[in-house]
């Protein structure tokens, strides 16, 4: 999802890649996998983009979309609390779906503890509805 000042004109419709190509966009480092989700979806559809702000805080982030400095960009889960408070709207972009690959490894002569085992379905449930 990509943030928004809760008084953006732009929660009112459907945003696709190019119009967002350009805002002023808030993003983590290069080394974040929502970072680098950005570039792939803006690189898939050869769109160029400009970061304006680049930082390492997740909080940060929220923070200067509320003051309506520019869009970020962060996982559902990650603003819920914000969104459901009303302070920022988590907008979905047309036609995409971003996500994140998470990978278990485990050695199988380990027996699973009842909480990784809560996660793990906890993961299962999720993906499934693509909620996470």
């Amino acid at each position: 999802a990509f943030l928004l000042n809760r008084s953006s004109d732009l929660s009112k419709k459907k945003v696709t890649v190019s119009e967002l190509s350009g805002m002023r966009l808030i993003v983590s480092f290069k080394n974040t996998v929502t970072r680098q989700a950005l570039g792939e979806l803006f690189h898939r559809h050869q769109i160029p983009f400009k970061i304006e702000y680049e930082i390492d805080n997740k909080a940060m982030i929220r923070a200067m979309v509320e003051k309506n400095i520019g869009i970020g960009f962060s996982c559902s889960m990650d603003v819920s609390r914000e969104v459901a408070a009303g302070t920022l709207i988590a907008h979905k972009i047309e036609g995409e779906h971003l996500y994140r690959d998470i990978v278990l490894i485990h050695h199988r002569d380990k027996e699973f503890s009842p909480s990784l085992k809560s996660f793990i379905e906890f993961l299962k449930e999720r993906s499934e509805t693509k909620e996470i």
